[in-house]
């Protein structure tokens, strides 16, 4: 009899203890939850995604860098990377002007249809409309840039983005210089394109053919252009971010 109530007492000391134990673990380990509404769900949603993306930005920096040490490490590297940028700064100064130039393309000559200023002042029409101007300069330039001219010079002034032509007296002024005619335009492209597009019945030097002014045009398989020495800087001007 006393060993029954002694497992008795035993089992429900037991109990009691895992109870107590049970308990003392449920306080320990309390769950805390938070419930979000849709809107605050979502900026977290977008806040692990930004990280995310900073991550793995920073990661392709990472290893960008990495590459770039490795190739300034390696001397063949060193060369050839130094080839590639001077090669890259070469293309920008041949697509700016800067740099000589030369390739097939076309000449063109503009001599005036009258006799030469010669200090008298001119007051027929007639004889107006067969001397060069600045706007026919112009127009001839433009032309030559819509039939995809890539390089265009005037009496050896290479027209660049800055290039300005206009007229001072029986003389026309190009990058600052005075010029006067006869006026040797030449540009360098697709000499056949240029060619039919410049001689063309409804081209600007057709209208100049019939004011009777003198043009003559030929094709050319290398044509030789200098660089434009003037200043291309900009105050304003910067690449956008």
């Amino acid at each position: 009899m006393k060993n029954n109530e002694s497992t008795v007492f035993v089992f429900a000391a037991c109990i009691i203890i895992g109870i107590l134990i049970t308990s003392n673990f449920n306080f320990s380990r309390t769950t805390t939850r938070v419930f979000l509404n849709a809107k605050q769900y979502q900026d977290q949603y977008n806040y692990k995604n930004n990280l995310v993306s900073q991550i793995n930005e920073l990661r392709d920096n990472y290893f960008d860098l990495q590459n770039k040490i490795q190739k300034f490490d390696n001397t063949k590297s060193s060369e050839v990377l130094e080839q590639e940028l001077k090669q890259e700064l070469n293309n920008a100064k041949v697509i700016s002007g800067e740099m000589d130039v030369e390739g097939p393309g076309v000449k063109i000559q503009l001599d005036d249809g009258t006799d030469k200023f010669n200090g008298a002042v001119i007051n027929s029409n007639y004889d107006l409309r067969k001397l060069i101007h600045n706007f026919d300069v112009s127009y001839i330039v433009n032309d030559l840039q819509l039939a995809g001219a890539e390089a265009i010079s005037v009496n050896g002034q290479r027209i660049a983005s800055t290039t300005e032509i206009y007229c001072i007296g029986p003389f026309i002024r190009v990058n600052g210089v005075s010029l006067g005619s006869p006026f040797y335009i030449n540009a360098i492209g697709d000499k056949d394109k240029l060619k039919d597009y410049m001689m063309s019945s409804n081209n600007y030097l057709y209208t100049m053919i019939n004011r009777g002014i003198d043009v003559t045009l030929y094709q050319s398989d290398n044509i030789k252009i200098g660089g434009y020495d003037g200043d291309l800087s900009h105050s304003y001007l910067k690449a956008k971010n």
